[in-house]
């Protein structure tokens, strides 16, 4: 073989040995086991040793200060990040300052939503005495931004400004039909009462507390020819059972209508009535019904509503400091 054949036959093992080793410095996701960050948290030592992804974590902060048991393990805040996680707090997230991932880490601020890939390991050396901080660590090897800390805070900003909004507009519900029915003037009328003499208070305007079975999808036939259809009308299954409730979907109440839930104890204003067409053969289910001007569940007393109001007030509070914080890094 002559020399120039020497040459080009070398110049290709050169190429191609490169780009093994090229492949083999990439990065390479499939080969990462997916854990939830909750698992991981709870017990780290059953993953000791293998190399893990971690779909959805919670950025806490980086730390500036290590324990001294880090540094005995060559694990020094001048070569490393130490990144504590909202998720598990107890399993550090380490990287190497010269890492190409490090411009990301250094840009993360808190609450953002990250996904990790990297090892599980264990310090080697441990203190023999006092507390423990973290017995194993995961050394990064990828991470990606999935929710940057700025978006996840205006996603909660919106819901906790979102959720001020609905209260006030139950709040101002209330206070139309307060003004326009007069609830004080409602008679009070105990469930067992109504179910067995509901016709002496036919055409009363009443107050009901009873316990709620569920909103019901079906009417039947002679429901319909009374007026009641699925689209205009919400329908309430109430105990005693043979009193169905209506509620008009244009009323305004649908706010209050989506937080009702099985089982829970409701407040009814409305009147009671008759229906006026009644099937002549086979079983009547109801002689009577409630038409509903206004309803309070558990997530609506003005109680529970000003509850409400004061936490989300504090979570609006909270976010505008952690705003603050990251302008101030």
């Amino acid at each position: 073989m002559s020399r120039k054949h020497v040459l080009m036959v070398g110049l290709l093992l050169g190429i191609l040995l490169s780009g093994d080793l090229w492949a083999a410095g990439r990065f390479n996701p499939g080969k990462y086991k997916e854990v939830k960050p909750q698992d991981l948290g709870r017990n780290p030592e059953n993953y000791k040793g293998e190399e893990i992804f971690l779909e959805k974590c919670c950025f806490g902060h980086l730390m500036d200060r290590f324990p001294d048991y880090f540094e005995k393990n060559h694990i020094k805040p001048d070569k490393y990040y130490c990144l504590r996680m909202f998720d598990f707090e107890h399993v550090p997230v380490l990287l190497k300052k010269k890492s190409d991932m490090a411009e990301i880490v250094r840009k993360l601020k808190t609450r953002a939503i990250i996904k990790i890939y990297g090892e599980v390991e264990k310090f080697k050396k441990l203190p023999k005495r006092g507390e423990i901080f973290a017995k194993y660590y995961l050394d990064l090897d990828h991470i990606e931004v999935v929710q940057s800390a700025e978006e996840r805070l205006k996603e909660y900003e919106d819901k906790f400004k979102s959720r001020l909004q609905e209260i006030e507009k139950i709040r101002k519900i209330k206070e139309a039909v307060d003004k326009k029915c007069r609830l004080e003037k409602y008679a009070e009328v105990k469930p067992d009462a109504l179910e067995k003499d509901a016709e002496y208070y036919t055409k009363e305007k009443i107050v009901l507390s009873a316990t709620l079975d569920g909103l019901v999808p079906s009417f039947p036939v002679y429901f319909e020819k009374n007026g009641f259809k699925p689209e205009k009308y919400f329908q309430l299954r109430i105990d005693p059972r043979n009193v169905p409730v209506f509620i008009k979907k244009e009323s305004g109440l649908d706010v209050i209508v989506g937080k009702l839930q099985h089982r829970h104890k409701v407040k009814l204003y409305g009147k009671l009535k008759e229906f006026r067409r009644l099937p002549k053969k086979g079983r009547i289910p109801a002689k009577y019904y409630i038409e509903a001007d206004f309803i309070e569940c558990p997530e609506t007393s003005p109680e529970r509503l000003k509850e409400q109001e004061d936490q989300c007030k504090r979570e609006l509070e909270g976010i505008e400091r952690i705003k603050e914080r990251h302008k101030a890094r």
